[in-house]
């Protein structure tokens, strides 16, 4: 009977520990972003100001990456002063530009906060949250420092600002993406929705890209046969011209480049396998 009243003790003692250390988890503590939520388990980030305008009264600035149904997008909300008016630029990214936005907030805590005040000031102020599946109940803030602050918005801003360029395909009937020059995107095979559909062959087409600081590109082609091809564009600006074709003497493809004047700037030579 001893022996039972002892195990019993344990059992419960043993529940209370689990169902608190379940309390402190999901309603105490503090998470890392990192570790807990992981960066891959993140599906939105987004960091927010607001300020009272003397002529339009509260207005706020919002820069938000998030993924939904394996795509992946940038967005600003900011307050336009000379249209009065919130103006909002959403764009596609590839997955490897919102891992590397996430990795600027890496590190942060996720805090519980207490109760929401009864009387929102009218002063300016600043706001981070995010979200992931494993979301804890309550009222929660994600606390980003200055640096960390400013290099994610940053990082949004640079990311959602597009180019307008030409595009002309005399290969196949495909899809197109022209991506940013940048490590990251040199190593992944996700590049989202093509950017462009150059369904007749000799047609200009135009469309937007997303802007390189450096002027440096990707470009990425899978045509109606299942042919992968891909090349480094080393400068392109908006208004100029991308063109790809094949070679009549040695059947090569080619990537041309001209300027708005129409002049040649740079000739590649296009890399192509099946799939």
């Amino acid at each position: 009977m001893q022996k039972r009243r002892v195990l019993l003790i344990l059992i419960i003692l043993i529940a209370v520990a689990v169902a608190g250390g379940f309390g402190y988890m999901r309603f105490i503590r503090a998470y890392v972003v990192g570790k807990d939520p992981k960066l891959s388990e993140i599906t939105s980030v987004y960091c927010m100001s607001t300020s009272t305008n003397p002529d339009y009264g509260h207005v706020y600035n919002k820069y938000t990456v998030r993924k939904k149904d394996q795509k992946y997008y940038a967005e600003t909300d900011i307050f336009d002063e000379q249209r009065g008016e919130q103006v909002v630029i959403s764009t596609e990214i590839t997955n490897a530009e919102y891992t590397e936005i996430l990795k600027l907030i890496e590190g942060s805590r996720y805090e519980r906060q207490g109760k929401a005040p009864e009387n929102v000031s009218t002063e300016s102020s600043t706001f981070a949250d995010l979200i992931w599946d494993r979301q804890p109940n309550g009222r929660w803030e994600l606390i980003l420092d200055t640096d960390k602050r400013t290099n994610f918005v940053n990082a949004v801003n640079n990311v959602v600002r597009t180019i307008s360029i030409s595009f002309v395909n005399e290969i196949q009937p495909s899809s197109v993406w022209i991506i940013r020059d940048t490590p990251e995107n040199r190593k992944t095979s996700i590049w989202g929705t093509a950017m462009i559909k150059p369904e007749e062959l000799g047609k200009e087409y135009t469309a937007d890209i997303p802007l390189s600081v450096d002027d440096k590109y990707l470009f990425r082609m899978i045509d109606v046969d299942g042919l992968y091809y891909d090349a480094a564009i080393p400068e392109l600006l908006s208004g100029w011209t991308v063109k790809v074709f094949s070679d009549e003497n040695s059947r090569n493809v080619l990537l041309n480049v001209f300027d708005d004047k129409g002049e040649l700037r740079c000739e590649c030579d296009v890399f192509s396998a099946a799939l």
